[in-house]
């Protein structure tokens, strides 16, 4: 007696291809975040060397604003002033909010860049419900950069 196997392709795909997108969400979920990571830090180190460097002029940089519109342009979307600490050894500067008039002054040291990120695609927002957290995932990339002496 011979069975009849019509169909059994048909109902092995649908039980196959719920697994398997559900697979390349995940994957896409972490390179999306590796590659979140790996950007903030990347900002933040070009930021950090940016307001520890001297200008043309001999002045430095290092005012908030100026640190923040640098961490932007090395970002796919725009991070808020709140969300970039920036700090020497003096400690975090002051004008968190931009526009700032604070006027640019010199770091001591070193300057240290923070940024942080609510990471935001559809699967961090699946994964974080499933993993039952409340808040969304939050990223951090830091930067560190030696003073330089304009003279």
């Amino acid at each position: 007696m011979r069975r009849d196997e019509r169909g059994a392709t048909s109902v092995e795909f649908a039980l196959v291809v719920p697994l398997f997108f559900v697979l390349i969400g995940i994957a896409a979920y972490f390179a999306w975040q590796l590659f979140t990571e790996a950007q903030l830090e990347r900002a933040a180190q070009r930021a950090a060397r940016y307001a520890a460097i001297p200008t043309t002029e001999g002045g430095y940089a290092y005012q908030h604003c100026e640190v923040v519109d640098e961490v932007n342009r090395r970002l796919s979307a725009d991070v808020d002033a709140a969300n970039v600490e920036v700090r020497d050894a003096d400690g975090v500067v002051t004008g968190t909010t931009c526009p700032s008039t604070d006027v640019a002054g010199t770091p001591r040291g070193y300057v240290r860049v923070r940024v942080t990120r609510e990471l935001d695609n559809p699967f961090s927002t699946m994964l974080t419900f499933l993993m039952g957290r409340q808040k969304p995932i939050t990223l951090t990339g830091s930067g560190e950069a030696r003073v330089e002496d304009p003279t």
